[in-house]
């Protein structure tokens, strides 16, 4: 892709200069951070010269999937198939917040918020108490008969 240039927190593309402070804030979650109807399709062309999916470049761009299709494809950028890796780009990055919000308590980092006691717990949000670490070691046994019969 040709003309593109970054500058700090700035892209200009053949579609325009977009800035890329709210669309990082939306890929992250904040629904807030506002992206100007004149910078969309500049928005569209930078995330994706960034490398980031189109799925998530419409969740940033606040443009439907399909307008984010024609924007691409009328600017001659090359789109792949559709896959599952937007989900799982979303649930690494809902647990890496979890994750984060851990505290440390008698030298186990407990989730204030995580099922305890579940498998869950213990894998999405990273909680180690007592009950979740239990919990984790009973299916991780569950998997190793399956595996074993």
């Amino acid at each position: 892709m040709p003309d593109f240039a970054r500058c700090g927190m700035s892209m200009r593309t053949p579609a325009g200069s977009v800035d890329l402070v709210p669309l990082f804030r939306r890929l992250e979650g904040d629904r807030s951070a506002v992206v100007h109807r004149s910078e969309k399709e500049a928005a569209v062309l930078a995330l994706a010269h960034l490398g980031v999916d189109t799925y998530r470049i419409g969740t940033a761009a606040n443009v439907n999937h399909t307008e984010v299709l024609a924007i691409l494809r009328a600017r001659g950028v090359a789109v792949q198939p559709g896959t599952n890796a937007p989900a799982i780009g979303e649930r690494s990055m809902r647990r890496q917040k979890r994750r984060s919000q851990r505290n440390l308590i008698d030298g186990r980092l407990v989730h204030p918020d995580a099922p305890h006691g579940t498998d869950t717990g213990y894998i999405d949000y990273g909680c180690q108490c007592v009950p979740c670490s239990a919990a984790h070691a009973a299916a991780l046994e569950r998997h190793r008969k399956a595996r074993a019969s």
